[in-house]
């Protein structure tokens, strides 16, 4: 069932496509399975997941219960909802293997899909979860750019955490984030103690600068997950266990207890 969308040249697909494909092939769903080739370090997964038209609706909104059960991600997926309809539902997985979290980028499509992409379909709403599984995704990422010595990219996936972040703080004073940044929270926080609380936390992680390597990215996480915990507190709760297996894959665990 696995083909391939790219050349590779002389980079082989990573050890876990087969293992995706093994666990995506009983239930009939899946019809192909695409490897992008974009796994520069071996172990990530960028794939293509196609399915058949009529099962499409139905097998979206299990893709999470499937990966945590099946595969081993150790929480639900931040789902890129600013992808294009024509693309389908993106999705990132923190996958656990041995000692390690690798990323599992999926992009699911419906097998008979058109330029128009599957309409019909409509995207979920945004979810404080959602939110909340993109910073952990971007902050991931960071951890390894910084690692490869690549800061500048490093420097954009951290970025796009904060920005995360603020739409983390706007679902908890009750108002749909996305897109909306950070221009109007200063006086939306300064309203209630909590939220001057949060605006404190905010204003030191984003004075605080880039971080120079590895030791010093790990703090900042710290420091990110523990305003996550203070503006998702409900969220927070539920992925406790998650949360903890998070911080102890990146290396961050003793620092935060």
């Amino acid at each position: 069932m696995t083909q391939q969308l790219t050349d590779l040249g002389a980079t082989d697909p990573p050890a876990h496509l087969e293992e995706l494909v093994a666990g995506l092939e009983p239930g009939g769903s899946v019809t192909r399975v695409y490897d992008r080739g974009r796994h520069p370090t071996g172990r990530q997964i960028d794939a293509v997941v196609v399915v058949r038209d009529a099962r499409f609706a139905d097998f979206v909104p299990v893709l999470d219960p499937l990966m945590i059960h099946t595969f081993g991600a150790i929480l639900p997926g931040w789902h890129d909802l600013s992808a294009a309809p024509a693309d389908g539902a993106r999705s990132v997985h923190l996958v656990a293997r041995g000692d390690a979290l690798l990323r599992w980028r999926l992009q699911v499509i419906p097998e008979g899909a058109g330029a128009s992409g599957p309409a019909g379909h409509p995207r979920p709403a945004p979810t404080t979860e959602n939110h909340v599984a993109e910073v952990l995704v971007r902050l991931h990422e960071a951890l390894e750019r910084t690692g490869e010595d690549r800061m500048l990219a490093a420097y954009e996936q951290i970025s796009l955490a904060l920005d995360a972040l603020a739409a983390v703080t706007w679902s908890m004073i009750g108002t749909a984030g996305a897109g909306r940044g950070w221009a109007e929270l200063d006086e939306a926080l300064a309203a209630t103690v909590l939220g001057r609380r949060c605006l404190t936390a905010l204003r030191d992680l984003t004075s605080a600068g880039m971080p120079a390597g590895v030791r010093e990215l790990t703090g900042v996480i710290a420091d990110i997950l523990a305003v996550v915990e203070l503006t998702a507190p409900e969220v927070a709760q539920r992925w406790a266990g998650p949360l903890d297996s998070y911080r102890r894959y990146l290396g961050i665990w003793d620092r935060t207890r």
